[in-house]
């Protein structure tokens, strides 16, 4: 593997690694892709609508449409994907923490 110093896509690609196991940051990063999937539906079933009015609506072009709308849907499911996945690795982390704990203080009651 080539070093960070040297090769910019391997700087980025041990960034994207380390951001990935902070869970806000992945939540955060989820979140715009679901905001960006919901505003790039709207303004592409915008134009349509506008096309559809202006009588200039033909089947190219609903295929173009139809072919945003996806783009744009699949963008908000993966958003909506990381969104579960950081909110589901949290809250096992919480759990382990919280069990790990509870051990401890079991322990120590049982020593006493």
């Amino acid at each position: 593997m080539a070093e960070p110093k040297r090769d910019p896509a391997a700087g980025a690609a041990l960034g994207a690694l380390s951001a990935a196991k902070n869970r806000k940051i992945m939540t955060a990063v989820g979140a715009a892709l679901i905001a960006v999937g919901i505003a790039g539906m709207v303004i592409v079933g915008s134009q349509a609508v506008k096309a559809i009015q202006n009588e200039n609506f033909g089947i190219a072009q609903g295929k173009y449409f139809q072919l945003e709308q996806y783009v744009f849907m699949f963008v908000l499911i993966g958003g909506l994907g990381l969104v579960i996945y950081s909110q589901v690795s949290a809250q096992r982390e919480k759990a382990k923490r919280r069990e790990s704990q509870n051990n401890r203080n079991n322990k120590s009651t049982d020593a006493a």
